[in-house]
């Protein structure tokens, strides 16, 4: 007869295995926690794992219904830096793209937003868990690919920069490659790719926009020509959408997603920040860290999970 594991290494091996096949870290957040099953209770470690994942699997679904329409978030940096760069520090180490509570608090421990999430991790893990929540770059090949091919027939900037204009099926195709392309259209991701314009007239073309400055209302028609690009992908690849918004508030609540896909089963809300330079570095990851922690803030309060 084959004996199995002891039974004091079963909790140890219950949070491996749904860290990896659950995709999430810090289960015990969401009150899924394995040591707290009592394990001479089952007779196998095979009942064991089961009665737990059945158990996660009754908190996830749970979780998604108490939403009217259930919300996926992406909140998207924009800037010259040609990979997902310190993103990939605060991210999941088995899931491409989606937020770690445990890293994003650990990096930035001492600012206002990381004192305030420090003392709601298991509220962070749930929000990040219940709105599929990742954070992505665009690089400056897929963003000036949107902007010249969606955006308006003459723009000054990329005029003078001789940046071809193709038409809105060219930006479809770009974004599609990208990871906030493949996010839209629920394809999985398993790691960084992009194609589009060749990066080095993309990246000189950002540059002179970055000089011309992101605020002033800029950055919103930027996010208007991003969900024009976003339409052109989808009605490229026939993904049935019922209606995509820029700059508008939800009907069930007070959040205003700089753009929102309205699907059938669901809405996916993508948050995007237009930034100068090479903004994804080591040097920005406390910054990173805040805004995207500033963000989860706003949704979970918005949402009405949590008061400020």
């Amino acid at each position: 007869m084959v004996a199995g594991p002891s039974s004091s290494t079963w909790s140890d091996i219950a949070l491996n295995t749904l860290r990896l096949s659950k995709d999430v870290d810090s289960l015990e957040s969401l009150g899924v926690d394995p040591r707290d099953y009592g394990v001479g209770e089952y007779p196998t470690v095979g009942e064991y794992l089961r009665q737990i994942s059945l158990d996660f699997n009754s908190l996830l679904q749970e979780l998604r219904a108490s939403l009217l329409k259930p919300i996926r978030l992406a909140i998207v940096f924009a800037s010259e830096t040609p990979d997902p760069g310190v993103l990939s520090q605060i991210t999941n180490s088995t899931h491409y793209g989606l937020l770690d509570a445990q890293s994003l608090v650990a990096v930035t421990p001492e600012s206002e937003i990381g004192r305030w999430w420090a003392h709601r991790r298991g509220l962070l893990t749930r929000a990040i868990v219940q709105l599929n929540a990742h954070a992505f770059s665009l690089t400056p090949s897929t963003a000036i690919s949107a902007i010249r091919n969606c955006g308006p027939v003459n723009h000054d900037v990329l005029d003078a920069a001789g940046v071809r204009r193709y038409g809105p099926a060219h930006a479809a195709r770009d974004l599609g490659r990208s990871d906030l392309g493949k996010f839209l259209q629920g394809i999985a991701i398993d790691r960084f790719e992009t194609r589009g314009t060749p990066a080095e007239d993309a990246t000189a073309a950002y540059q002179l926009l970055a000089e011309r400055g992101f605020n002033l209302g800029e950055d919103e028609n930027l996010n208007h020509v991003m969900a024009d690009a976003g339409r052109e992908l989808l009605e490229r690849e026939s993904v049935a959408i019922e209606e995509i918004t820029s700059e508008k508030g939800l009907a069930f609540c007070r959040l205003i997603p700089d753009n929102a896909f309205h699907f059938s089963s669901h809405i996916t809300c993508v948050e995007f920040t237009w930034r100068k330079g090479q903004f994804l570095t080591s040097g920005n990851r406390s910054t990173v860290a805040q805004y995207i922690l500033t963000k989860m803030q706003k949704y979970v309060q918005q949402l009405g999970w949590a008061t400020s």
